[in-house]
């Protein structure tokens, strides 16, 4: 009995050791071959492609991206988020080097000149949007209200809520599943996030959305007695081309604006009625055609950022090499080599057209994801 029981400790060690490397060593890959292929949406591209390539994860036994199983056409919304970024970070190689590792730089870039006012604006008008599209698939839209005789009813009571800060460093909730903050680095206050503004849709609950694994709450009840499909979608917004804070090698991207949407907590959940549910976590960056801005400006990074960047990635280097841990001294090494380079930041200010720019990319993000509901 006791030999049973050492075996199995044993191989469930030998599992957990199976998934953790590779995820240890995820920065250590993406500086080999890069981040994913971001997808490009346009006007004119084939949105069922684009659906499906932007929602198939990587790997050999990924599978696409399958429809809702439904039969009914009626759906709710219980929850409809967006989430602006207002700054980005990234570590780049810079152009035309053959250095390697010492040529890369830590940017950050920042985003100025939008209210609040804005980023709820443009929540409130994807909302609508998006509600048109389902129409006209043939879905007949349910007001929010419905849910007020559902199990949803404490979580509709925080509703029309103003937008919220989330400011730099603070830890980032992982939500639908999305792995791609595993393996990065992390500061003193946890697992690092960018600064951000997110903002809710009218009369839909801002905290429906699960983290990590979904937390299905009242979604299967409610789908059956309402005889309806419970939405719950959420999505982040970029400013910049590139996504998250990996490495990115010679993109030739850095001082210009991209509007895009980031896998770091974008994703739909749709209960369906008979017990039924999908998940959708955007698995690759999706690119949209238009910028806030023609140009970035570049600005100084202050020296506590630069003494930051230094002294952070040469304790990282020297607590990788006593250790053996190659992945920390490696990365531990494009810190230190933040001290020599002196990046600096970037700046990027939203024209007078902001809202209709970003509202214009994100409905066509919608449009998209309209692929997820059966015709």
């Amino acid at each position: 009995m006791l030999q049973r029981i050492n075996t199995f400790l044993i191989t469930l060690a030998s599992l957990i050791l199976l998934f953790q490397v590779p995820l240890a060593n995820a920065d250590l890959f993406d500086m080999v071959k890069g981040p994913p292929k971001p997808v490009e949406v346009t006007e004119n591209s084939d949105k069922k492609a684009n659906f499906k390539e932007a929602f198939k994860p990587e790997g050999m036994f990924a599978k696409d991206p399958a429809p809702v199983e439904t039969a009914s056409k009626k759906v709710v919304i219980a929850g409809f988020q967006m989430e602006f970024s207002t700054e980005q970070k990234a570590i780049t190689k810079n152009a035309g080097s053959d250095a390697g590792l010492a040529s890369s730089t830590e940017k950050i870039y920042y985003l100025k000149g939008v209210k609040d006012e804005q980023f709820q604006a443009i929540t409130d008008k994807s909302y609508a949007a998006f509600v048109e599209y389902l129409k006209k698939q043939g879905y007949e839209v349910l007001s929010p209200s419905v849910l007020l005789e559902t199990g949803y009813k404490e979580k509709l009571a925080k509703v029309n809520q103003p937008p919220v800060h989330r400011e730099r460093g603070v830890a980032g909730e992982i939500l639908f599943g999305d792995l791609s903050k595993i393996g990065e680095d992390k500061d003193e206050k946890g697992q690092e996030d960018n600064a951000s503004v997110i903002a809710t849709a009218k009369d839909t609950s801002p905290d429906v959305y699960s983290k990590f694994m979904a937390g299905f709450g009242s979604g299967f009840k409610t789908a059956d007695a309402l005889q309806a499909n419970v939405i719950q979608l959420r999505l982040k917004v970029n400013f910049a081309r590139f996504d998250g804070v990996r490495f990115y090698w010679n993109s030739g991207y850095e001082d210009k604006p991209q509007n895009g949407i980031s896998i770091r907590g974008t994703g739909m959940q749709v209960f369906a009625p008979g017990n039924k549910m999908a998940m959708y976590s955007l698995a690759k960056t999706v690119i949209l055609p238009n910028r806030v801005a023609e140009k970035g400006v570049p600005i100084a990074a202050s020296t506590g950022q630069t003494t930051k960047r230094a002294s952070g990635g040469l304790f990282k280097a020297l607590a990788g090499l006593a250790t053996g841990d190659v992945v920390a001294a490696t990365s531990g090494a494009v810190g230190a080599a933040h001290s020599t380079m002196a990046s600096d930041d970037i700046e990027m200010t939203a024209g007078s057209d902001y809202e209709a720019v970003v509202g214009k990319d994100v409905s066509l993000f919608l449009s998209m994801m309209t692929e997820a509901f059966p015709k």
